[in-house]
């Protein structure tokens, strides 16, 4: 009896209620592209990188908690860069070899401000003799900006800044 009630009832409300079903059912879905950054939060935090490919991300606190001194580094190597970005940005570090390695910080480690920091190769590849030798931090990668770069035999070069925004990690 229950049973036929519930049939009964479902059925008027069917009468009353019913439309056309607004949304497709469809047997594939396409690829879900997901854009990683905007995964990523936007926060404040020290960068700083060394001559032989040490890089590392460490939150503002602990860089002022260390009365913001110079990070620990390998023995022999020197600190080209102590820089304070956000999580979203990226970095553009070039080499001697007139090389350069796209990195965005989020892909970056966080570690303490006092540790040495990951080898670069960790992201990219450097030779064994190829040294960073300067980096510029970019948080949007616009059109009509350029980027001019020098080498120490006089040569000069511009390019466009949106040329360095890469899908790979190192051209």
């Amino acid at each position: 009896k229950m049973k036929k009630l519930i049939v009964s009832e479902l059925s008027e409300i069917k009468k009353i209620y019913a439309e056309e079903r607004k949304s497709v059912i469809q047997d594939q879905v396409d690829d879900l592209v997901i854009d990683k950054m905007a995964m990523v939060s936007k926060e404040e935090v020290m960068v700083s990188f060394t001559r032989d490919g040490y890089i590392k991300r460490s939150q503002l606190k602990s860089y002022k908690s260390s009365g913001e001194s110079l990070p620990n580094i390998k023995l022999g190597d020197s600190i080209k860069g102590i820089l304070k970005v956000h999580t979203t940005d990226t970095l553009l570090l070039f080499t001697n070899f007139g090389n350069f390695v796209s990195v965005p910080i989020y892909k970056l480690r966080e570690m303490k401000w006092k540790d040495e920091g990951d080898h670069i190769n960790d992201i990219s590849t450097l030779s064994p003799n190829e040294k960073i030798v300067s980096c510029v931090n970019i948080s949007e990668f616009k059109q009509g900006v350029y980027v001019v770069i020098l080498s120490k035999t006089g040569q000069i070069k511009r390019t466009p800044l949106y040329q360095f925004d890469v899908t790979k990690t190192n051209k």
